[in-house]
């Protein structure tokens, strides 16, 4: 890339929503376009798991840290060098904790909203861009016209998750955008907004186009979801179509069950 180079502080800072919007959108950009940079960023995701799985939240406790200030001033006695032993082993745990308490700070993480095998932890977002304007996603059921450019994006929690991300248009012909290719794995990037690495030209065909992302947190088969998705919209007959998309919703819905199912409805003029 010719801006500045994304270091792996960079990416633990984007992780954490520390960081400048023009840094954001750079970073942004670049894991749509960069399969190593993403891959930097699972590295990171994956040193988080390990971290909550080696230090449990009751591992630790704040009443517990002496803190210097908080210490009585009163003369040294013959145990000072175990009180400084002590501070320093309060000091070192803090240098852990803190990185924790930051990620459970801002949402990417809670055990209490652990759910069923096969759920995710917090909720999932699906989101469509017209090419070349990353800050505003288009609000639901935006008018779209034949010809138009768009990026999709999603979100997804911190830890593993897979997700099969396609669209339905108003001739119910059905079109995969992630996995971008047969026998790719289904994994996502998670814990931030992530841009899949091709955009999407409209064509001709009327009335709406209907996204769907499917996430679990077991593998999916991506061929499997289109083949059976292929089916629903075969029987999804109605007048209107508006009653073909809620046919084809309630389907999905009835078929994956088991994951977290994400819409976004978009029109055509």
């Amino acid at each position: 890339m010719k801006e500045r180079k994304i270091t792996s502080f960079m990416l633990e800072r984007f992780r954490l929503g520390e960081i400048s919007s023009e840094d954001n959108l750079m970073i942004r950009e670049a894991l749509a376009q960069y399969n190593k940079l993403r891959l930097s960023l699972e590295k990171l995701d994956e040193s988080d798991r390990e971290l909550r799985l080696r230090y449990p939240a009751e591992y630790f406790s704040f009443e517990s840290l002496a803190l210097p200030g908080s210490l009585p001033k009163t003369p040294r006695r013959r145990f000072g060098g175990f009180r400084r032993v002590a501070l320093f082993a309060a000091a070192l745990v803090l240098c852990v904790l803190v990185p924790v308490s930051l990620f459970w700070r801002n949402g990417l993480y809670n055990p209490a909203q652990d759910r069923a095998k096969g759920s995710v932890l917090r909720e999932i977002e699906l989101s469509l861009y017209l090419r070349g304007n990353h800050e505003a996603p288009l609000p639901e059921k935006a008018v779209l016209n034949e010809g138009d450019t768009v990026q999709l994006a999603y979100t997804t929690p911190a830890g593993e998750h897979f997700g099969v991300i396609f669209s339905v248009d108003g001739r119910s012909v059905v079109t995969m955008h992630h996995p971008n290719r047969r026998g790719q794995s289904s994994l996502l990037v998670s814990g931030n907004r992530t841009y899949l690495n091709s955009a999407y030209v409209l064509d001709d065909a009327p009335d709406f186009e209907l996204f769907v992302m499917v996430v679990s947190t077991e593998p999916l088969d991506a061929e499997a979801v289109l083949w059976e998705t292929r089916k629903i919209t075969e029987n999804a007959v109605a007048s209107e179509p508006k009653e073909v998309m809620k046919s084809i919703e309630d389907g999905v819905r009835a078929a994956f069950g088991d994951s977290e199912i994400e819409f976004l409805r978009m029109l055509k003029q």
